[in-house]
């Protein structure tokens, strides 16, 4: 089981990335818990540790996991302690800017999958 713990659901993946999750097995998406920007480093801690049980639950192989910096770090060092292989995705990034019509510029921001990393 690939568990995408993240804000970026697999039906919005390209083929490259899907397949290179699904060489771990089904994928299934799990929401990044949102994080209150008022929460303190132990409320984080704390939230950690469900959100861990949580993953968990799914007998994952290996685990994307996408987020808020805090939390990210505190579920990425339980999920190892237990094991549990953690990546984040690698990918390009390529700036496209265009000049509309009226004068105004604009950016758009385009990123192609690479392939995944391990924490």
């Amino acid at each position: 089981m690939f568990v995408n713990y993240s804000n970026h659901p697999s039906s919005k993946w390209n083929k490259e990335q899907i397949e290179a999750a699904s060489e771990y097995g089904y994928i299934i998406d799990v929401p990044f818990f949102q994080v209150d920007p008022a929460c303190s480093s132990d409320e984080v801690k704390t939230i950690a540790e469900k959100e861990t049980e949580k993953i968990m639950s799914y007998d994952p192989s290996a685990v994307l996991c996408v987020g808020d910096f805090s939390l990210t770090y505190q579920i990425v060092t339980n999920l190892k302690e237990k094991g549990i292989k953690v990546l984040s995705a690698s990918s390009k990034r390529e700036v496209i800017e265009e000049k509309t019509d009226s004068g105004e510029n604009t950016k758009k921001t385009v990123f192609k999958f690479e392939g995944f990393r391990e924490y």
